[in-house]
């Protein structure tokens, strides 16, 4: 794995800074520009597939980027093939981060913190079983990407891995606010503190990507079935 460097040394082996630039305002805020698209008043299964259309553009961007401008391999942002115990251990890290947020989340309900339900689910009740699979995966895979491996690696080889993992988690969270509002707010910060410590930890985007893919199944595919 890539060891940190001081504030001001040369990023190498890594390309220009330019490259690195270019990078972490693609993984950081690209995302958040495609809410800057205007409405086009259409349905919203289409709206939702421009915008996953969208997150592979800029997650494929990214890693051509990685190699192609940095010249650096994918292990350089985590891609590195998991063993069958680091699967496991992220199939159950998504299980145990979702039945964390569930918990608080009621807890806060029952306080009168927070009201339910988050206003995505709105949204979400009008998309097809397909199409919640297709945002599963697309979540899962180019969120990883972009949020975690990119930036935590990058800005970790300039100031500190934990620094960047702040960052990266900060700007996760800022992005999906809008669209689930203040109720999501405990799931999704007990999500991002689940991912981005079992990133931290184990330094492996497809274990994040396997967590993540959890979470997202767990919330949007089997628990809208059981109620």
């Amino acid at each position: 794995m890539l060891e940190g460097i001081g504030p001001g040394m040369a990023v190498r082996p890594g390309g220009p800074r330019r490259a690195l630039a270019v990078g972490l305002a693609a993984a950081l805020l690209g995302p958040a520009s495609l809410h800057l698209l205007p409405d086009l008043g259409g349905p919203v299964a289409g709206e939702i597939l421009l915008s996953n259309v969208s997150m592979w553009v800029l997650a494929a961007a990214v890693l051509w980027l990685v190699l192609r401008w940095e010249r650096r391999p994918l292990s350089s942002i985590g891609l590195e093939w998991p063993s069958g115990r680091l699967v496991l251990l992220a199939i159950g890290g998504g299980v145990g981060v979702t039945v964390a947020g569930l918990v608080i989340t009621g807890a806060l309900v029952s306080l009168s913190v927070i009201r339910q339900p988050p206003e995505g689910l709105a949204v979400l009740d009008e998309l097809s079983a397909g199409h919640r699979v297709m945002l599963v995966i697309t979540a899962a895979v180019t969120e990883e990407i972009l949020y975690r491996g990119y930036p935590i690696e990058r800005l970790g080889e300039l100031t500190s891995l934990w620094l960047g993992a702040v960052v990266a988690g900060a700007v996760f969270l800022a992005v999906h606010f809008p669209f689930w509002g203040p109720a999501a707010v405990p799931m999704q910060a007990t999500a991002t503190v689940g991912l981005v410590g079992l990133y931290v930890w184990r330094r492996n985007l497809p274990a994040a990507m396997i967590a993540h893919a959890t979470i997202d199944t767990l919330l949007l595919l089997v628990l809208p079935a059981l109620i």
